[in-house]
């Protein structure tokens, strides 16, 4: 499956652009934009929607070839097929200077679209995105506070450590009262604010210093209490930049307070969870930032997390699902002993409790990774390690 983005402030042109994509085979259409995005907003969409091919229109040029400048300069070799009407040779050659090879004038039919997107992806082996940006970002958002998104986002990244080849880092980004560094007993010297307000000057030996190792999970905890910390317009994307190579998922906790920089996050994310009890006020929140995260069009990378499950109930889910119109992602249950247990101990609950196994199953999922059967759970690190590598090259 091909996964294309497409942009054009030239409405019909977009409209046939979407239209004809939708029903071309292989293809999975992940932004179409009506306009030129700025340069922190291409990246967003590259990091979040991983296009291997980018098609835009040549209305406005300098637009167009500023796409081409974003991508050089951040090493991202993602193609671009140019469309527009008519035949300008001088800004046909500035399109070959700027490395777009190939140039669709419209109209065109569906065939000369896929022809032209099959001989652009043939002169490029691999999509480079994947190898850029390893880490896929997930986001964990409460519906309200004290629904458990922390939770969530604690035992879904201890979880990833147990079956994940690469490493996994937890940051707390509930700036007001991130309590991932109390479950924990972490000392956190340094907050999350300090390190989103120097992210451009961050390397390896400072970035040691912001995060904390906790069993194998990296966590960047939120620090001291900040309740309206002055940050950078640019903090979240480019502590995200720098994280991404180091990491093969990030976990993100928000605070639910829909801050400027909660947002910033969402729009790094490849996925974004709303996580909700049943209880009515909890809906009743939920259904409001569902309204808010259409607004932000985001609502194509939110699902659902339904926390704090009561087996006894039955139909929560499709409920849940009626009245927001989002699917349901994973559903965990109500298991208070053990996350007592785990607070008494400065830990996650022990991987065979109910939420535990639930963790570790929605873990597996998003890291496309499959369980280990009952009969090799005796093997050696070394055959373990062999399955999860093949696994993850059949992905």
């Amino acid at each position: 499956m091909i996964t294309a983005a497409i942009i054009s402030p030239d409405g019909e042109l977009l409209a046939t652009l979407e239209r004809t994509l939708r029903e071309l085979p292989e293809l999975h259409l992940a932004a179409a934009l009506d306009h030129y995005p700025s340069e922190l907003a291409f990246l967003r969409l590259v990091r979040a929607r991983t296009p291997q091919l980018v098609i835009a229109s040549t209305c406005s040029l300098p637009g167009l070839l500023t796409l081409t400048t974003t991508l050089e300069s951040r090493s991202l070799s993602i193609p671009i097929i140019a469309v527009g009407r008519g035949h300008d040779p001088a800004a046909l050659l500035q399109l070959l200077r700027q490395g777009i090879r190939e140039y669709l004038p419209f109209p065109f039919s569906p065939a000369e679209l896929q022809s032209a997107i099959s001989r652009t992806l043939a002169a490029h082996a691999a999509p480079p995105v994947a190898a850029a940006s390893p880490a896929r970002v997930f986001s964990f958002l409460p519906a309200k506070v004290g629904d458990g998104a922390t939770t969530v986002a604690l035992h879904t990244a201890a979880a990833m450590t147990r079956i994940a080849p690469s490493p996994v880092l937890l940051a707390d980004l509930d700036l007001g009262s991130g309590i991932v560094g109390f479950l924990l007993r972490l000392t956190a010297k340094h907050s999350m604010a300090e390190a989103l307000a120097f992210a451009l000057e961050l390397d390896d030996a400072l970035w040691r210093e912001l995060t904390h190792k906790w069993r194998t999970l990296q966590v960047l905890p939120a620090g001291p209490l900040t309740p309206s910390p002055q940050l950078p317009a640019e903090g979240v994307h480019n502590l995200l930049e720098f994280a991404r190579p180091r990491y093969g998922a990030i976990c993100l906790d928000l605070s639910g307070n829909l801050e400027d920089y909660s947002w910033d996050a969402m729009q790094e994310s490849t996925d974004i969870f709303l996580v909700l009890t049943e209880e009515p006020q909890s809906l009743h929140l939920a259904k409001a930032k569902v309204e808010h995260l259409a607004y932000a069009m985001l609502l194509d990378r939110v699902s659902v997390i339904l926390n704090r499950v009561n087996p006894m109930h039955e139909g929560g889910k499709q409920r849940v699902e009626d009245l927001l119109g989002l699917p349901v992602a994973a559903l965990l249950p109500d298991d208070p002993d053990s996350l007592d247990d785990a607070v008494v101990n400065g830990s996650v609950v022990a991987p065979a409790c109910p939420l535990g196994r639930q963790s570790a199953a929605f873990a597996r999922e998003l890291l496309q990774i499959a369980a280990l059967p009952p009969a090799a759970s005796g093997a050696g690190q070394g055959a373990f390690r062999k399955m999860i590598n093949s696994l993850r090259g059949r992905s």
